[in-house]
């Protein structure tokens, strides 16, 4: 039997397919929660946690909670990062006892700060290179920058974040149902409303489709964190009949949104990966996400299903969203074909995948972790 025990600093649906589809397959699977949602995160739509399914649990961020499983030492353990103090001697503890251990994130957030904190990055690469079993990294992208910091390449396995669908809605979101009535098409983004999202070059690109398609529409479905600059700016353009500001719309109502629009916009200039690119594609939507979005690579074949343009690139953005405007059937084919991308990244699949990237590091034990462990 495999055991596993999963560390995330917080519960959230984007994972729980994941687990439940381990735990069909038979692992022994413990998920160790060292923080809850935090309050951004449910005013952004995500639902406060208060249960958890069996074999998760909340813990203090301490190595003192690894004792309260009595056989940690024989379960394979995946570890979110280097972020933390916590973290950090969670990695060392393992390796001091010859426990396997995985490390799995996103890639770093770039510019400035991927500089200043590289000899943190560097001294984890090589910890991970002499102790971890396998560095799960979540696309092509975030490999790309776990080469960067020194992790060898060899050691490094691809293992996209997967999430659950939302549930089929039966009718349109009403706000979104009354502002779209006759759009042609409706282009649609879901996601905080902030400068890092793209949200800024989303609107000024709407702006330049406005004036030669009058039935296109925008709606912008998130928190808005700007403080309302979003709402002066629309005003300012001459648009708020042509784009919405929605507000958050939980997951388990997000398929009123999606059911509604015609083409999912995710224009990013940094996404570690994109949940709602997955989201969009299993929903049959046609996409247009940036190149910086970890998603983008593995969801959007350009020309088939979307188009993947260059994050920042106003221009590109607007050649983009003029194939679907002046060709609203094109969206309707490229949108039934991304289901089929999406398949790759279920949380089924994922699991699939998981497993034979642990049987092909730690070879054909039923018991993966007890051979290496101590106590």
């Amino acid at each position: 039997m495999v055991k596993l025990a999963v560390w995330m600093n917080m519960p959230g649906h984007h994972q729980s397919g994941f687990y439940e589809a381990l735990r069909q397959r038979g692992v022994d699977l413990c998920v160790n929660y060292y923080g809850n949602v935090t309050q951004r995160r449910r005013e952004q739509g995500w639902a406060g946690v208060r249960t958890l399914p069996a074999g998760e649990r909340f813990v203090a961020p301490q190595i003192r909670e690894l004792y309260a499983t009595p056989d940690w030492h024989e379960r394979v353990h995946i570890v979110p990062g280097y972020g933390s103090r916590f973290l950090r001697a969670l990695s060392a503890h393992l390796s001091v006892h010859r426990v396997p251990w995985m490390h799995w994130s996103e890639r770093a957030s770039g510019g400035l700060r991927w500089v200043l904190t590289y000899p943190l990055k560097a001294w984890y690469a090589r910890r991970v290179n002499r102790n971890a079993v396998a560095a799960l990294a979540i696309g092509e992208l975030t490999k790309l920058d776990f080469v960067r910091w020194g992790i060898n390449p060899d050691k490094i396995s691809i293992l996209p974040y997967s999430g659950l669908l939302p549930p089929p809605a039966t009718e349109v979101d009403a706000q979104i149902a009354d502002f779209a009535r006759d759009a042609a098409p409706l282009f649609l983004y879901v996601g905080a409303l902030y400068p890092m999202k793209g949200v800024g070059l989303l609107i000024e690109a709407f702006a330049s489709l406005a004036r030669a398609y009058p039935k296109a529409r925008l709606a912008l479905v998130g928190r808005d964190e700007s403080g309302g600059r979003y709402a002066r700016l629309l005003k300012k353009l001459g648009l708020s009949e042509r784009i919405l500001l929605r507000g958050a719309i939980p997951f388990e109502r997000l398929a009123t949104a999606l059911c509604a629009a015609d083409v999912l916009v995710q224009p990013s200039l940094y996404d570690g990966w994109g949940m709602t690119i997955a989201e969009a594609a299993g929903s049959g939507k046609a996409l247009i996400a940036s190149d910086a979005c970890g998603a983008t690579a593995h969801l959007v074949r350009h020309g088939w299903n979307g188009f993947s343009v260059p994050a920042g690139d106003v221009v590109a953005l607007v050649q983009a969203m003029q194939r679907y405007a002046s060709d609203t059937q094109l969206a309707r084919l490229h949108g039934a074909r991304s289901p089929k991308l999406y398949e790759e990244v279920t949380p089924e699949r994922n699991a699939e995948r998981f497993l034979n990237i642990l049987l092909a590091r730690l070879g054909k034990s039923t018991d993966m972790g007890s051979s290496r462990g101590s106590k």
